[in-house]
C-alpha cells in the first residue's frame, strides 16, 4: 500500500522537474580587450565628434575622433588603451557650432565590445575647447 502511495509522488516529481526546465541563456560574448562603438539615433547633424575620458589628474584625454555623425551612423570600434578607464564621455559641436559634452558618461563593461546609443541630446554642457580639463587633447 505504501508503494502505491509513493508511486504518484515520484511521477509528479519527475514531471515537475522535466516541464520546468528552461535552457540556460548563452553567455554574453567576451573578448581579450575592452572596446566601444557609438551608434547615432540622433536628429540633425553633430560635427567634430570625439570620445574622451578624464585621467587621475582630472585632465581630459582623447580616445578617438569620429568627425560628423548623423542618424544611422556607427563609429569605428575603439580599443581602450588602459583597463583602468571605466567612463567614456562624448563631445560634439551642435547645430550652432558650440562645443558640448554629454553630461552623463558611458560606462564600460570590461573585456567586451560596448555598443553605446546616441539619442537626441537632452542634457549637455558647454565646454572650453582650449581647456585640457574640459575638452580632450
Amino acid at each position: 500500500m505504501k508503494k502505491l502511495l509513493l508511486l504518484p509522488v515520484i511521477i509528479l516529481s519527475l514531471l515537475s522537474c522535466c516541464t520546468g526546465n528552461n535552457p540556460p541563456e548563452p553567455p554574453e560574448p567576451t573578448q581579450d580587450y575592452t572596446s566601444f562603438v557609438f551608434e547615432a539615433e540622433i536628429n540633425g547633424t553633430y560635427t567634430n565628434c570625439k570620445a574622451g575620458y578624464f585621467d587621475e589628474n582630472k585632465k581630459c584625454k582623447l580616445l578617438a575622433e569620429f568627425g560628423t555623425m548623423t542618424k544611422g551612423i556607427k563609429t569605428k570600434e575603439v580599443k581602450i588603451p588602459n583597463e583602468d578607464i571605466t567612463d567614456i564621455y562624448f563631445f560634439l559641436y551642435n547645430e550652432y557650432s558650440e562645443p558640448r559634452r554629454l553630461r552623463a558618461p558611458f560606462i564600460l563593461e570590461k573585456k567586451k565590445k560596448n555598443v553605446f546609443e546616441l539619442v537626441p541630446i537632452t542634457v549637455a554642457i558647454d565646454v572650453d575647447v582650449d581647456d585640457p580639463y574640459q575638452y580632450p587633447h
